[in-house]
Protein backbone atom coordinates (compact mmCIF):
# COMPACT_ATOMS: atom_id res chain seq x y z
CA UNK A 1 0.00 0.00 0.00
CA UNK A 2 1.47 3.50 -0.94
CA UNK A 3 0.66 7.36 0.37
CA UNK A 4 -2.31 7.74 -2.30
CA UNK A 5 -4.04 4.23 -1.06
CA UNK A 6 -3.58 5.11 2.10
CA UNK A 7 -4.75 8.86 1.63
CA UNK A 8 -7.81 7.80 -0.92
CA UNK A 9 -6.07 9.10 -3.72
CA UNK A 10 -7.65 7.71 -7.02
CA UNK A 11 -6.01 8.38 -10.51
CA UNK A 12 -8.44 9.21 -13.49
CA UNK A 13 -8.67 5.98 -14.86
CA UNK A 14 -9.06 4.18 -11.32
CA UNK A 15 -12.31 6.25 -10.87
CA UNK A 16 -13.59 5.53 -14.06
CA UNK A 17 -13.02 2.08 -13.80
CA UNK A 18 -14.73 1.82 -10.25
CA UNK A 19 -17.65 3.87 -11.84
CA UNK A 20 -17.80 1.51 -14.80
CA UNK A 21 -17.97 -0.89 -12.27
CA UNK A 22 -20.54 0.64 -10.10
CA UNK A 23 -22.93 1.64 -12.98
CA UNK A 24 -22.88 -1.87 -14.37
CA UNK A 25 -23.74 -3.40 -11.16
CA UNK A 26 -26.78 -0.45 -10.57
CA UNK A 27 -28.30 -0.71 -14.70
CA UNK A 28 -27.24 -3.97 -15.83
CA UNK A 29 -29.16 -3.42 -18.96
CA UNK A 30 -27.32 0.03 -19.76
CA UNK A 31 -28.33 3.22 -20.69
CA UNK A 32 -31.96 2.49 -21.29
CA UNK A 33 -32.52 1.07 -18.15
CA UNK A 34 -30.99 4.43 -16.65
CA UNK A 35 -33.28 6.47 -18.70
CA UNK A 36 -36.60 4.61 -17.98
CA UNK A 37 -35.72 4.48 -14.22
CA UNK A 38 -34.60 8.46 -14.42
CA UNK A 39 -38.32 8.73 -15.89
CA UNK A 40 -39.89 7.04 -13.71
CA UNK A 41 -38.31 9.51 -10.71
CA UNK A 42 -39.28 12.29 -12.51
CA UNK A 43 -42.53 11.62 -12.34
CA UNK A 44 -42.81 10.06 -8.94
CA UNK A 45 -41.08 12.87 -7.54
CA UNK A 46 -41.40 16.38 -9.88
CA UNK A 47 -40.69 18.21 -7.25
CA UNK A 48 -37.37 16.70 -6.18
CA UNK A 49 -33.90 17.33 -7.89
CA UNK A 50 -32.93 14.36 -10.71
CA UNK A 51 -29.41 14.11 -8.84
CA UNK A 52 -30.93 13.77 -5.51
CA UNK A 53 -34.05 11.07 -6.13
CA UNK A 54 -31.33 8.70 -8.28
CA UNK A 55 -29.03 8.92 -5.31
CA UNK A 56 -31.51 7.66 -2.99
CA UNK A 57 -32.80 4.94 -5.60
CA UNK A 58 -28.94 3.65 -6.33
CA UNK A 59 -28.56 3.90 -2.82
CA UNK A 60 -31.37 2.09 -1.26
CA UNK A 61 -31.41 -0.59 -4.20
CA UNK A 62 -27.16 -1.35 -3.00
CA UNK A 63 -28.47 -1.60 0.69
CA UNK A 64 -31.29 -4.20 -1.71
CA UNK A 65 -28.89 -6.01 -3.06
CA UNK A 66 -26.15 -6.67 -0.62
CA UNK A 67 -23.79 -4.73 -3.13
CA UNK A 68 -20.51 -4.22 -1.81
CA UNK A 69 -21.55 -5.38 1.50
CA UNK A 70 -18.89 -7.92 3.48
CA UNK A 71 -21.28 -10.27 3.64
CA UNK A 72 -22.72 -9.59 -0.18
CA UNK A 73 -23.12 -13.66 -0.18
CA UNK A 74 -25.30 -14.04 2.37
CA UNK A 75 -28.23 -11.89 0.78
CA UNK A 76 -28.96 -14.51 -1.42
CA UNK A 77 -30.72 -16.08 0.38
CA UNK A 78 -32.85 -13.42 1.65
CA UNK A 79 -36.25 -12.81 0.23
CA UNK A 80 -37.60 -9.86 -1.21
CA UNK A 81 -39.34 -8.68 2.09
CA UNK A 82 -36.11 -9.18 4.10
CA UNK A 83 -34.52 -6.90 1.46
CA UNK A 84 -37.09 -4.36 1.34
CA UNK A 85 -36.49 -4.14 5.66
CA UNK A 86 -33.03 -4.15 5.31
CA UNK A 87 -33.38 -1.01 2.29
CA UNK A 88 -36.15 0.65 4.33
CA UNK A 89 -33.95 0.76 7.51
CA UNK A 90 -31.07 2.25 5.41
CA UNK A 91 -33.28 4.76 3.67
CA UNK A 92 -35.13 5.78 7.00
CA UNK A 93 -31.40 7.45 8.18
CA UNK A 94 -30.76 9.17 5.31
CA UNK A 95 -34.28 10.75 4.76
CA UNK A 96 -35.04 13.32 6.82
CA UNK A 97 -38.50 15.34 7.40
CA UNK A 98 -41.09 15.34 4.33
CA UNK A 99 -38.53 12.93 2.99
CA UNK A 100 -39.76 10.14 4.89
CA UNK A 101 -42.94 10.04 3.45
CA UNK A 102 -41.21 8.91 0.47
CA UNK A 103 -39.98 6.09 1.49
CA UNK A 104 -42.12 3.75 0.79
CA UNK A 105 -42.62 5.15 -3.05
CA UNK A 106 -38.28 4.47 -3.27
CA UNK A 107 -38.50 1.14 -1.79
CA UNK A 108 -41.62 0.06 -4.12
CA UNK A 109 -39.36 1.46 -7.22
CA UNK A 110 -36.47 -0.57 -6.02
CA UNK A 111 -38.73 -4.01 -6.00
CA UNK A 112 -39.86 -3.18 -9.54
CA UNK A 113 -36.65 -2.64 -10.53
CA UNK A 114 -35.36 -6.14 -9.03
CA UNK A 115 -37.75 -7.42 -11.24
CA UNK A 116 -37.21 -6.04 -14.59
CA UNK A 117 -35.47 -8.01 -17.44
CA UNK A 118 -33.66 -6.65 -20.63
CA UNK A 119 -37.42 -6.13 -22.10
CA UNK A 120 -37.11 -3.10 -19.11
CA UNK A 121 -41.25 -3.53 -18.45
CA UNK A 122 -41.58 -1.49 -15.63
CA UNK A 123 -44.83 -0.66 -13.95
CA UNK A 124 -46.17 2.90 -14.36
CA UNK A 125 -45.73 5.72 -11.80
CA UNK A 126 -49.26 4.91 -10.40
CA UNK A 127 -48.62 1.24 -10.37
CA UNK A 128 -45.69 1.98 -8.17
CA UNK A 129 -48.04 4.76 -5.98
CA UNK A 130 -50.24 1.52 -5.60
CA UNK A 131 -47.54 -1.06 -4.91
CA UNK A 132 -46.06 2.07 -2.19
CA UNK A 133 -49.23 2.46 -0.45
CA UNK A 134 -49.57 -1.51 0.22
CA UNK A 135 -46.22 -1.43 1.92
Amino acid sequence: MDIADWLGIKSREQEEREFQAFSENSFPYGQPQRDKVEELLSQLFPREKKQFTMMLFLLGKQYYHGYGLRNEQDYQGYTQEERLNIAAKSLNRQLTGKHRKSLTTYLALIAADAQVDENLLYPTAQEIQEQARAL
